[in-house]
């Protein structure tokens, strides 16, 4: 809400005349008629709270208050409080106000739960839109890649307008905004020309579609895993079923705990852990081992093979 201050000052003297003139009556030992000064002027204040609306929203505010304090002091005189005051010493009252508030702060916390809920998948989209901003991909002219029964993988270059908005793009103050630095581990900077699947795949020389995994996932002989070891993959699935992200286990933990290695899209590369704090948290990780030593595809030359590490053992 705009507030301008020089009607809030206005509402300030208002209320302070309102206040003079409602002492004096009090003092002059009027309003003790039927209808008491202060009941009359709370309705005047509530008729004139939508007429100033239309003027300026301070005035409004402070017409609003006047009238809700109006009311006050106009319940404050009568013998309410009296019966209030003598209702509430009652056990039953004071256990039927205590399983009241008991519901009120189990609802709020339920709210709450949920709105917070609500927020964090509100950023974690936000942050999937982030790192899949607009990309202009052309096939590449380089070496054919297959899969190990001999498949063609498409292999997938950017464009040199598409490396130019990406170049644009503050990575620092993505993670700032994101809430993400203080929980990962940054191993490169910002660089389109690979995604995760091909940091995975092509050891960082080439994007590979989404769409791929699956072929490559089942002609290279992976095997789903419940218990990863490090070496071993990892793909995140959204809620349709298709591949949204591949990642290398690279540690493991106490507790449970599972580090993952990966590239995020046009972004740098990361060391998070498996469950929180990266934009594909929302989705449900699945673990994969295969008897390869590397999860290089077979046609890439001279690639980087830190994705290809020996992986676990059964």
């Amino acid at each position: 809400m705009n507030i301008n201050p020089i009607a809030t000052v206005l509402a300030g003297v208002v209320i302070v005349v309102a206040g003079s003139v409602w002492l004096a009556v009090a003092l002059l030992g009027r309003g003790k008629g039927r209808w008491p000064t202060s009941l009359i002027l709370a309705g005047v204040f509530a008729l004139l709270a939508p007429v100033l609306l239309a003027v300026d929203n301070s005035l409004t505010m402070a017409a609003t208050i006047l009238a809700g304090g109006s009311l006050l002091i106009t319940f404050v005189r009568t013998d309410a409080p009296f019966w209030i005051a003598k209702a509430a010493s009652r056990a039953p009252v004071q256990t039927s106000l205590l399983c009241l508030m008991g519901l009120v702060l189990t609802g709020y916390g339920m709210y709450r739960m949920d709105a917070d809920l609500y927020k964090e998948m509100q950023e974690s989209d936000h942050a999937l839109d982030t790192i899949a901003f607009d990309i202009d991909l052309g096939i590449s002219t380089g070496p054919a890649a297959r899969t190990d029964l001999g498949r063609l993988i498409p292999l997938w270059k950017p464009t040199s307008d598409s490396a130019e908005a990406a170049h644009s793009f503050s990575e620092a103050d993505y993670l700032r905004r994101m809430h993400f630095e203080a929980h990962v581990i940054q191993i490169s900077g910002l660089d389109d020309d690979y995604n995760c699947h091909g940091w995975v795949f092509t050891g960082g020389k080439y994007w590979v579609r989404g769409a791929w995994v699956e072929t490559i996932l089942l002609d290279n002989g992976y095997r789903e895993t419940k218990k990863p070891a490090i070496g071993d993959l990892c793909i995140y699935r959204d809620s349709s079923g298709e591949v949204s992200h591949s990642a290398i286990v690279c540690g493991l933990g106490a507790n449970g705990m599972i580090l993952l290695e990966s590239k995020w899209g046009q972004l740098g590369r990361y060391i998070h852990s498996a469950n929180q704090y990266h934009a594909y948290a929302t989705y449900k990780p699945t673990y994969y081992r295969s008897k390869r030593k590397t999860h290089i595809l077979q046609g890439i030359e001279k690639a980087d093979d830190r994705a290809g590490v020996s992986v676990g053992e059964e």
